[in-house]
């Protein structure tokens, strides 16, 4: 065996080795996931003030619905202030935001229209000038694509009681679940991280994030930890985190959740993924040392780790497929010799990948409010494997940005009725990934290069997924 041929074996089996890694970590969050959800008592002899806010960037009557949650609110009003925190440069989102206002004054709530000029730091920025303008003792962050519900800041804050505690977290539900197959796929991986990732690290007190929106976090410990800062794309992360640090608690709501818009075209999906997948490089290169440098647990430590390293695991998973094409030239020159021992570890190691994470889904799956029939859960959930591989390029370039530093702006994600902000490029590199992966299945048969046959197919037909459904938008 040549060095060349060993060192492609130790690479491709370090990716498989790392996805496992990874499949491991969700299965134990998934078993561990079954307690009994806390129900917090609803008293509100002593209400604190709290301030709602609502970040907006251009969001056109996609915010309609929002705010007619907000007229429902059952929140003692005098104790209330709704700030609209619009950075919006579009004068159609501007007026349809004062409007709404204007309306929520009309029914007795103390309502403000905040709008900046200048985006400095993005949501983060608008969060912190926000707060600046207020006392309040509690602050509640909903953002365009959620609907309130009458209660949900009372049982919020019925979880401050302990003052240990600083971050309030709902879990999310999905008001546009049934618009169509790509919505319904979504859902999958989003209880995965609500029902098992959120309630096992609640339950085993390991540190876990705020999502941005659909909670509620103590103005103190936002103050001890340092405030919003927009030098992640995923701000959130950081302050709950930075919180955390702080020795306050991060208490998930299982019990009640708050509807949000799925991103329904492949462009606001994208656009979705690669803030989520970048900032979380970002957070994971800032809070590193930090979370090694404290005196946590060995364990809270090790999960923190695999927390903020999520993202990073889709460099191993792209690593693999592109790793798999240069086989094809080793195969053919007869360079490789087809190990047994090698190749059982790398489709063994696969397949129970595959399985574990099915089981993980669809545990998360089966607490769910809403119910897929097992077929068309499989279906979604092969669709899900296909689509996500298919986008290996596209979130291996977000995170490796993240990982060595380069910048990028905040971009909201599209929703429904807001306004367009930038034009839409098809990814042609994926066209040019699925013909490869496709073409090397057709050699595959030719030589008879059985062993990585599977990992060629799944390549060229997730390729070709994702960029057939970019092309739709």
């Amino acid at each position: 065996m040549t060095y060349v041929v060993l060192t492609w074996q130790i690479a491709l089996g370090l990716c498989v080795l790392l996805l496992s890694t990874y499949s491991i970590y969700q299965w134990y969050l998934a078993i561990n996931s079954t307690k009994p959800s806390q129900k917090f008592e609803l008293t509100l002899n002593d209400s604190p003030t709290v301030v709602v806010q609502l970040p907006l960037y251009n969001e056109g009557n996609a915010v309609d619905e929002t705010f007619k949650s907000l007229l429902k609110l059952s929140y003692p009003k005098e104790q209330l202030l709704i700030q609209v925190l619009d950075d919006s440069t579009d004068k159609r989102s501007q007026e349809i935001a004062k409007k709404w206002v204007k309306r929520l004054c009309e029914y007795s709530f103390n309502a403000v229209y905040l709008w900046r000029s200048d985006r400095t730091e993005f949501k983060a920025g608008a969060l912190r000038e926000g707060l600046a303008k207020t006392d309040a003792e509690f602050v509640a962050i909903l953002d365009a694509d959620f609907r309130s519900t009458k209660e949900w800041i009372e049982k919020g804050i019925a979880a401050f009681k302990d003052p240990t505690v600083g971050v309030v977290q709902f879990r999310w539900s999905y008001f546009n679940l049934s618009e169509n197959w790509f919505t319904e796929m979504q859902s999958l991986p989003l209880e995965v991280h609500f029902r098992n990732e959120h309630k096992t690290r609640y339950k085993k007190r390991y540190l876990s994030n705020f999502n941005g929106t659909a909670g509620i976090l103590r103005r103190v410990a936002i103050e001890q930890a340092g405030g919003w800062s927009g030098d992640t794309l995923t701000e959130d992360i950081d302050l709950s985190y930075r919180i955390q640090l702080k020795k306050y608690r991060l208490v998930y709501v299982d019990l009640d959740s708050l509807d949000s818009e799925l991103p329904n075209t492949s462009s606001a999906y994208r656009t979705q993924q690669k803030r989520w997948n970048q900032g979380g490089a970002e957070t994971l290169v800032k809070l590193l040392t930090p979370v090694l440098q404290s005196d946590l647990s060995f364990y809270q430590k090790l999960f923190a780790l695999f927390h903020l390293s999520g993202s990073s695991f889709y460099l191993a998973s792209f690593g693999l497929f592109i790793l798999s094409l240069f086989g094809l030239p080793l195969k053919t020159s007869g360079l490789l010799n087809e190990s047994t021992a090698f190749w059982t570890f790398i489709q063994v190691s696969l397949s129970l990948n595959t399985l574990i994470l099915l089981f993980c889904f669809h545990k998360a799956h089966s607490r769910s409010n809403f119910r897929f029939s097992t077929i068309r859960f499989i279906r979604l959930f092969i669709t899900y494997i296909l689509y996500t591989t298919g986008l290996g390029w596209h979130h291996s370039k977000a995170v490796i940005k993240g990982l060595v530093g380069i910048k990028s702006p905040f971009e909201r994600t599209p929703k429904k009725g807001s306004a367009i902000s930038k034009k839409y490029r098809l990814p042609y590199s994926e066209l040019l990934f699925s013909i490869l992966f496709i073409a090397s299945v057709f050699i595959d048969f030719r030589i008879e290069f059985w062993p990585i046959l599977g990992i060629h197919l799944v390549g060229g037909l997730g390729y070709l997924l994702s960029f057939s459904h970019a092309c739709k938008t």
